[in-house]
């Protein structure tokens, strides 16, 4: 316990004598530029082509760990509470950075932190698998934005920013109480996969515009783990291999999938919370959340006219603000950048709902006859179906479901894959089976584009 207390505290205040004290692990192969985004086989002959999320493997994730360590001075075996003392947050810990509420966390370090919670559709099983869709447990997260202190030691090795998520899920019979209450009480309620990102002050082409760690329940200690447990490639296609939807996903592979497809060209992910309300509208998955007194932005109730949600509304603002600021840091102008644009373009001094068609995505820039999401009752069908089948994966990885010219582009394939069915070569969506009815008319929608 003393060996551990000094050589944390020795690799926080950038001294490394401790470390010429054992013998020196290899040096890591990991290289920012390499592609981490890849088309995974899953059978035979590598024809049964899945499209999964790479889960990668612990040695690969090892490796990693020994490179954030030399190249963000973040040790690979410090805990979470020491990723907070690292970034200048020596008073707070990760178990009260998780419980206490949103406002009080922001007013207790104002300038240096943002929080907001709200539900999380797209880490929500909606799978058959176990039981119906409609009785698995909700998922809900809580992001916390920390600003890195000017003396801290991330700030003397280029960090700027460290963005944490906590992931928890409430039980459907709970639906009518406060989802992240039970964290307080029960240790096994909070977070089980804490996931961080930490922002560089400047991006250098061919260097990382990102760095993924991950830390086991802050009330458990939060000590570093190489993966986290997700449903990624969704329960339903999981049943063809064992019927467990969850699977471990190891660092850094499965981050790059949906962030950007390597470290070099990572980009942060935006909130979009008009997604969040569409998937809690009548005849969507989760409509049972609309008699629940809990609003889909935690933090601003339930009421979207009161003042309570505008002032939450402000910090998702400010959020997709810095997000945005990121995104164009790596480069600007793709799916992602254009998406987060939007949603801050529509949501300039609104914070209400938008509806599906004013938040399709601008055109590219340099291509004025590219296609645009209109609004006929053809394109209102077909998007509001992407956006409920597919937004999951196609908000960040590949294509936008709200750029309908790169979903022109792709609508020869995605109709046979959503012809094709679940479990078969190609089959999409993974995350749950769709009735025949439901596959053959987004097929033929697709296949109607204009």
């Amino acid at each position: 316990m003393l060996i551990t207390r000094i050589r944390t505290a020795a690799v926080l205040s950038g001294l490394i004598t401790v470390a010429a004290c054992r013998s020196q692990p290899p040096a890591p192969r990991f290289k920012p530029t390499s592609a981490l985004q890849t088309v995974r086989a899953a059978a035979h002959g590598g024809q049964d082509l899945r499209l999964l999320v790479d889960e990668g493997n612990a040695d690969s994730a090892a490796d990693y760990a020994r490179y954030v360590e030399q190249e963000a001075g973040f040790p690979a075996d410090g805990t979470f509470d020491d990723l907070l003392r690292f970034c200048g947050f020596d008073a707070v810990t990760g178990r009260e950075l998780e419980t206490r509420p949103s406002r009080e966390l922001m007013s207790n370090h104002p300038g240096r932190l943002l929080a907001s919670r709200f539900f999380a559709p797209t880490i929500t099983d909606v799978s058959g698998v176990g039981g119906p869709a409609a009785s698995k447990d909700l998922g809900w997260r809580k992001l916390v934005r920390l600003t890195v202190q000017p003396n801290a030691p991330a700030a003397h090795r280029g960090i700027a920013a460290a963005y944490l998520v906590f992931n928890v899920f409430q039980p459907r019979a709970e639906i009518g109480s406060d989802p992240f209450e039970p964290c307080s009480r029960v240790p096994s309620r909070c977070s089980a996969s804490n996931q961080v990102i930490l922002v560089p002050q400047t991006v250098r082409i061919g260097r990382d515009a990102l760095f993924w760690l991950v830390f086991e329940n802050a009330a458990a200690g939060g000590k570093r783990t190489d993966h986290l447990s997700a449903t990624f490639d969704g329960g339903d296609e999981a049943s063809g291999s064992g019927g467990n939807p969850v699977k471990p996903y190891f660092l850094p592979g499965a981050c790059a999938q949906c962030h950007g497809g390597s470290a070099a060209t990572a980009r942060l992910n935006y909130l979009d919370s008009d997604h969040w309300f569409d998937r809690t509208l009548a005849g969507n998955d989760f409509s049972d959340l609309a008699a629940s007194p809990n609003g889909v932005v935690f933090d601003g109730g339930k009421y979207t006219t009161a003042p309570q949600f505008a002032e939450a509304f402000a910090v998702l603002r400010r959020l997709n603000e810095d997000i945005r600021r990121q995104n164009a840091g790596v480069g600007g102008e793709d799916f992602g950048f254009r998406a987060v644009d939007r949603w801050l373009t529509v949501h300039a001094s609104s914070a209400e709902f938008a509806d599906l068609i004013p938040r399709a995505l601008p055109l590219p820039a340099g291509q004025p006859a590219a296609r645009q999401w209109r609004d006929t009752p053809e394109d209102r069908a077909l998007l509001g179906q992407l956006n409920r089948f597919c937004f999951r994966c196609h908000s960040s990885v590949a294509y936008h479901v709200f750029d309908k010219e790169a979903v022109f582009q792709h609508r020869e394939a995605m109709a046979r894959r959503v012809e094709r069915g679940l479990l078969r070569p190609g089959g999409m969506p993974q995350d749950r089976t769709l009735e025949p009815r439901v596959s053959a008319e987004l097929a033929g929608r697709l296949g109607r584009m204009q």
